[in-house]
């Protein structure tokens, strides 16, 4: 069912925040990054039942627009991804943020570097996994 895989994508989406958030070596890292997770039992299911519930929201009325577009028009979907992801790649272009971190030869950078940027864009937009958000992915410098 729908909402069954909209709660797995959530949990699996918050045990990949809550994993990498409680790594001594992903803390030691990136501190300013890390570090949002609790000490105490209660307060960390509550950060980990909305980290799940979220993306799992997000997804369900991600999904509900684009089906509600296309009930509208076909077209309009593409309209919106086309407008959504350009806006985004004008803005990383702008701001000099467009080439992946990866070290590539100059001949893949631009091609690898577009392809894992609409990737991760739109994984972000459905999900809302926090890992994503870092200024080195969908953030900003």
């Amino acid at each position: 069912s729908i909402l069954v895989s909209s709660l797995t994508t959530g949990f699996t989406s918050a045990q990949i925040s809550y994993d990498f958030d409680t790594s001594p070596e992903e803390r030691a890292k990136n501190p300013f990054f890390y570090g949002y997770v609790p000490d105490d039992s209660r307060s960390r299911m509550i950060l980990f039942v909305t980290m799940a519930l979220n993306p799992a929201i997000m997804l369900l009325i991600k999904s509900l627009a684009i089906v509600l577009l296309a009930f509208v028009n076909a077209k309009y979907v593409a309209y919106f991804f086309a407008f959504d992801i350009g806006l985004f790649l004008i803005v990383k272009i702008a701001r000099g943020d467009f080439l992946y971190w990866v070290p590539l030869d100059k001949y893949s950078r631009y091609p690898a570097s577009l392809i894992v940027r609409i990737s991760v864009k739109v994984v972000t937009d459905f999900t809302s996994v926090i890992q994503l958000r870092h200024p080195n992915e969908v953030g900003g410098l």
